[in-house]
């Protein structure tokens, strides 16, 4: 207790002799110097395999670019000095400070200030501190905005519209300071891609590494039977797509009508009239399917490779090309169909390394890629160009105007009401579907 005493003691004198010779010294140094901090991060103080105590660091610059003492202060919510700290900067100006607050610390939010002799200023920044978590527990643990049910080290998800489950990104919180494995392999909440086709077996380990816990995942699409048609797709034909995440399938399914009466071929087509004799066409054509139950859901969202699919067998398009997308594995379903796209011209990535998959379609994308794939296969008519343009024109991204002139020109799209466009807005498999029968055969010209 006594040489607690004398270090606390020791602490404190330090500080108030830096806190006077920096009052001495910021009149030789004012304006010159300044201190600053770059980031601040939980660290831990390990002996044995074990956490024995939680820490802040600090990670900061000196402008004057050389070796000094740096001094640092900790205070808790109610402006209480907590800790004390010093470090020397290295011959770069950096430096790291830490603080260990103690075990009886009152969890919220801190405040780290920072200074040196040589510095006028005192950077400071908020942390939060607290005790060392002792529990292992999945809090939360969401897909796609769709949350699991947690019981008893099981997780359970079922997913409201069918989805390729290989590659999904959960987002979950943990016990306070826990962390997720899976594998061995650290898990970062919205970051890291999971398989979840078949069971995932995680592993949390609690703050102070004492307390593990094991949690079984299982994902699953609606009605595991089923299996999807080649009516969804998303992305970008020039310069990308956005939108949530949506069903690709494992494999493309047979084309084949889901009832032997092709004119009663979906059952769910109420409301969607206006598309109901694009849907049937394409059907019958085998470039879109149902899902094996009667059903079509117009109204789901279209994934970029869905739609390359139905590009790709709507408009014959062939070509072979080297693709350098690290989410499109040789494996892939779609891969094919991709390859093909790509080498047609008609659609490229999000970005050089990675084409989007899993991304919806929006609906300017949609215009971009069905315009180039009747281009490269010679079905665009000449036709003499609307000047009324969309009341959201300037909401159209640059790449994608060119083609939505044409098409709307054409009678090939619509917009969606009061003569807006809607570009960023995510495409439906109705909507594809039209798109798609009309431009087969060049538009409908008004």
């Amino acid at each position: 207790m006594k040489n607690n005493y004398n270090k606390t003691a020791r602490k404190i004198l330090c500080a108030v002799l830096s806190v006077f010779t920096l009052s001495t010294a910021v009149i030789a140094y004012a304006g010159e110097y300044s201190v600053s901090i770059e980031k601040s991060y939980v660290s831990y103080y390990e002996q044995n395999g074990e956490r024995i105590a939680k820490q802040i660091k600090i990670d900061g610059h000196l402008s004057h670019n050389t070796s000094e003492k740096v001094f640092g202060y900790m205070y808790d919510s109610s402006k209480k000095l907590v800790d004390i700290s010093d470090t020397e900067s290295d011959e770069n100006g950096d430096y790291t400070i830490t603080f260990t607050p103690g075990g009886n610390v009152s969890d919220g939010a801190a405040e780290v200030k920072i200074s040196t002799l040589n510095c006028v200023n005192e950077a400071s920044v908020s942390v939060d501190i607290s005790n060392m978590g002792t529990e292992a527990a999945i809090k939360s643990f969401s897909i796609n905005g769709k949350k699991a049910d947690i019981s008893a080290g099981k997780v359970s998800l079922t997913m409201d519209s069918w989805t390729d489950l290989r590659a999904l990104t959960p987002k979950f919180t943990l016990s306070q300071g826990a962390e997720l494995y899976l594998n061995g392999e650290k898990q970062i909440s919205g970051e890291s891609k999971v398989d979840f086709s078949k069971s995932v077996s995680y592993k949390v380990v609690s703050e102070d590494l004492k307390t593990e816990a094991e949690y079984s995942v299982g994902v699953k699409n609606p009605k595991e039977s089923q299996t999807s048609g080649g009516g969804k797709s998303s992305g970008g034909g020039g310069g990308g797509g956005g939108g949530a995440s949506v069903f690709a399938p494992t494999k493309p399914v047979e084309n084949k009508p889901d009832t032997k009466d092709d004119e009663k071929t979906f059952y769910d087509l109420d409301g969607f009239e206006w598309a109901k004799a694009y849907i049937q066409t394409l059907n019958s054509k085998g470039i879109i399917n149902g899902f094996g139950d009667g059903t079509f859901r117009p109204g789901d969202k279209v994934t970029r490779e869905e739609f390359v699919k139905m590009l790709v067998t709507a408009f014959d398009l062939e070509g072979d090309t080297d693709l350098k997308f690290k989410d499109v594995d040789s494996t892939y379903w779609a891969y094919e169909y991709i390859k093909k796209a790509v080498s047609a011209g008609v659609v490229n990535g999000i970005s050089d390394t990675e084409f989007g998959i899993n991304t919806a379609i929006s609906r300017q994308d949609m215009a971009v890629m069905t315009y180039r794939a009747a281009d490269k296969a010679g079905r665009l008519k000449d036709i003499t160009l609307d000047t009324d343009a969309f009341n959201d024109e300037s909401d159209i991204s640059d790449y994608a105007r060119e083609a939505i002139t044409y098409m709307k020109s054409a009678g090939i799209i619509n917009g969606i009401g009061d003569n807006m466009f809607n570009p960023e807005g995510t495409a439906t498999r109705a909507e594809t579907a039209a798109v798609i029968c009309k431009a087969i055969d060049g538009g409908e010209r008004k």
